[in-house]
């Protein structure tokens, strides 16, 4: 296999295989490929060149997403082996994943895997390939799906706490409600405090995203930023921690607050004290805390779409609203 991945030419190393891609000769490309990935045997031993591919290239996938995605079905089809022969109705299949799948000590920046690249680089077609189906499904089952339900329990947590403090009730200022607010503020501000230290560890190490705005303009950005819902998320957050923490009710006696102030605690223009047995006056005032309250509660309930991965055909409606959005926009 190795005149295919590295031959000399006057004292420089040259592969092969890459020089056909970049030449734009496909054909020839694909013919190495599936040479590489025959698996043949003699009585000596078993030849199979999927080691030395990746050994050699192990950017082989962000090569093959960006220059020619085509070839990437015939790689993944020479990472399977199946079987000639049909057990009631099934037919045995080897999956060859080790470098598809990604180790974590070799890969530091898992936005760097062959996963996360096809992602990127890759057309949604990839991923109706067998070997990426049964791979995404590993990653999912052995940790993705539950620290994904675990981080989706504590942000529906703190929904629920946001809507029945700040929301059903927000002219409540009796103590129980004053607890329920300050638990929120703190479970916002935890997650807040979470999403920052994360940011700057992202900084440090180096896992950051160019973003152009303009032309000479050149920001790095964290990738977990690089993420709509979780850029969104951390805007979010930091919006229910300062809505929490600058509550009217706790300048005031927390039992008879509104009576008090004679209209909304939030309201800017309090009127006269209100005698008991008569009703509150509502007074539509809309401050800066009624417009952050507005804007938490509209992007709270807008990430709860999020939840809805677990399910496939709702996670492939929430894809195509998405992608609608995105070429529309």
């Amino acid at each position: 296999f190795d005149w295919l991945l590295s031959v000399n030419i006057n004292g420089e190393i040259l592969s092969p295989l890459m020089w056909a891609i970049r030449d734009g000769k496909f054909a020839l490309a694909e013919y190495m490929i599936d040479h590489l990935l025959e698996i043949r045997a003699d009585r000596h031993a078993y030849y199979y060149g999927r080691e030395k591919l990746f050994e050699r290239h192990p950017d082989v996938v962000t090569t093959l997403c960006s220059d020619c995605p085509a070839l990437m079905d015939t790689m993944m089809d020479g990472l399977m082996w199946h079987s000639h022969s049909v057990n009631q109705g099934f037919v045995q299949v080897n999956y060859y994943l080790k470098e598809m799948y990604g180790d974590p000590k070799l890969i530091k920046n898992v936005w760097e895997s062959p996963v996360a690249q096809v992602t990127k680089l890759g057309t949604p077609d990839m991923f109706n390939h067998p070997l990426l189906n049964k791979l995404c499904l590993i990653k999912w089952h052995r940790f993705g799906k539950k620290f994904f339900i675990m981080m989706q329990l504590f942000y529906d947590f703190v929904l629920i706490l946001w809507t029945v403090g700040f929301v059903v009730y927000q002219d409540d200022c009796s103590l129980s409600l004053i607890s329920l607010r300050l638990a929120t503020g703190v479970l916002s501000l935890l997650a807040f405090t979470a999403m920052c230290a994360l940011l700057v560890s992202q900084y440090r190490s180096g896992l950051v995203s160019t973003t152009n705005w303009g032309p000479k303009l050149h920001i790095k950005v964290p990738q977990f930023l690089m993420n709509p819902w979780n850029s969104a998320r951390f805007v979010c957050y930091a919006v229910t921690t300062v809505a929490a923490f600058s509550e009217q009710c706790w300048t005031a006696n927390p039992p008879d607050a509104r009576r008090k102030m004679g209209c909304r605690p939030w309201a800017e223009n309090y009127g006269p004290e209100i005698p008991e047995g008569q009703p509150i006056p509502e007074v539509a005032t809309i401050d800066w805390r009624t417009a952050i309250t507005a804007f938490a509660t509209f992007f709270l309930w807008i990430q709860f779409i999020q939840i809805l991965i677990l399910s496939r055909p709702l996670a492939a409606f929430t894809y195509t609203l998405s992608a609608m959005f995105v070429d529309v926009g």
